[in-house]
Parts: C-alpha cells; structure tokens; sequence
C-alpha cells in the first residue's frame, strides 16, 4: 500500500469522526434545548392562576432527555449471599420470601428487601462509616447520595434521581450491619429514551396539591412502578410545595 491510499484513509477516518462529533453536540444541543420564554412565562401563570407561587430560577429552563436505564439488581439468592455469605433457602410469608439463620432474618418482598441482624443499632456511627460497610458487604454505592433528613441513600443515575430506590441502614456497636431496608427492584425493563418537558405536568399540580402553595424545587428523575414480577421506572418529576414532595408523572 503506498503513502497516497493511506494518507487518504487517514483523512476519511478523521473526516467521520468529526461527523460523528457534530451528531453528538447536536444531539446533546437538542436534548438540552432551552425552553422558550413565552413557554416559561404562560406556565408561571397558569401555575400562579391554579394558586401557586413559583420563583423564575426554580422552574425548569430546559427540555430534558433522560437516559436509558441500565442498571444491576439484586434477586433474592444474591441478598442472601450478601448478607449471610452463602445463599439461604427462602420460605414464603404471606407475599414475601423470608430466610433465617440464627438471629439474622431477610425479608424479600417485590421490590423491597430487609435484612436484621438481631443487634440492636447504635447511632454514633456517621453516614460515612455506614456508606463503608454497605459497600463491604457488596453494594454498589456509586452514584448514591445521603439525605440527612431521611437518614438514608438514595440512588442517582447519570446525575438523574430513581425517586422509589433508596437505602437505609444502621450499624451496630461492632461496626457491623445490623439493620438494612432498601426499596431495590430485582428485575428491570429496558426504557427508551424519552424528552421531559415540565410544561406538560403543570396541569397535574392542582390535584397532587389541592392548596396550592409556594414551589420550593422541581426535580427530574425516574418513579419506579412494578407490573406482576417486572419492574420498571418511567421518566417524572418530583416536586416540592411548602415542604411536601410529590412524584408527577
């Protein structure tokens, strides 16, 4: 092959990777396209007409595109693993898997699992210490954040809130968990991707908040539903009135 075809490979190849470049800034362009300020200013006063007070900076000022979820979850063999190092055989209690060894007990139900060592907690050991062993015993904490006010972890995805997944845990006075209670789906569908606008929800905040009131964060993210033995969560926006947070679809 002589000099010529190669430099003529090397500029075709240079050639498609800025194409592809450009296809991924407009992309991203279009995802985070701004909304319109007429768009903004006629859904402050429809917000304003149905009794709610909202500041220009807490509403939204871009369309979003949120992100195909991919994601590990755990099937009830793997919490036992976790938590007793081996797996368990589970018996059924009403609509839940249950499996014992000793004082320890982990309870499977849909998308919610719970696990007791039998020890009581002790509450001087920091969110820190508890994020440390929840990771030993084989959780991916990557990409969780702890809310001080619910004493708990929740789960973020490429910079977007899974409102219903979240952990709470204590540890005992051994530095051991002695208490986890997760909202933690064992299976997941597969989402498309799919643009959120919140001009499209404002007519959904009169009856998630019959009062009204003043609009103190708006947040996307995902809600997590569950359909027979499937879980799935779809594009939302959690919204906080006067201190009281609801999930809008």
């Amino acid at each position: 092959m002589n000099w010529s075809k190669i430099k003529n490979i090397m500029i075709m190849f240079l050639i498609a990777m800025n194409i592809a470049m450009l296809a991924f800034i407009a992309m991203t362009s279009m995802r985070d396209a701004a909304v319109p300020e007429d768009v903004i200013t006629s859904s402050l006063a429809v917000m304003q007409r149905d009794g709610f007070e909202c500041d220009r900076d807490v509403f939204p000022s871009k369309r979003y595109t949120l992100p195909r979820l991919s994601a590990k979850f755990f099937s009830a063999s793997e919490l036992s693993e976790l938590f007793f190092s081996k797996q368990l055989a589970f018996r059924t209690v009403d609509d839940s898997l249950v499996a014992r060894e000793d004082k320890a007990t982990l309870t499977v139900s849909k998308n919610h699992f719970l696990y007791k060592n039998g020890y009581d907690a002790d509450t001087s050991h920091s969110a820190k210490k508890v994020r440390r062993a929840l990771r030993k015993a084989g959780i991916n904490m990557s990409g969780s954040v702890y809310d001080k006010e619910e004493d708990c972890f929740y789960f973020m995805y490429k910079d977007v809130n899974l409102f219903n997944m979240y952990i709470s845990a204590k540890l005992d006075s051994d530095g051991e968990l002695c208490y986890v209670s997760a909202q933690w789906p064992s299976k997941l569908s597969a989402l498309e991707d799919k643009e959120l606008s919140f001009t499209s929800v404002i007519t959904k905040l009169s009856p998630a908040f019959p009062d009204g009131g003043r609009v103190k964060a708006i947040e996307r993210g995902y809600a997590l539903h569950s359909s027979g033995s499937k879980f799935f969560f779809t594009p939302s926006w959690r919204v906080n009135v006067d201190g009281n947070s609801q999930i809008i679809e």
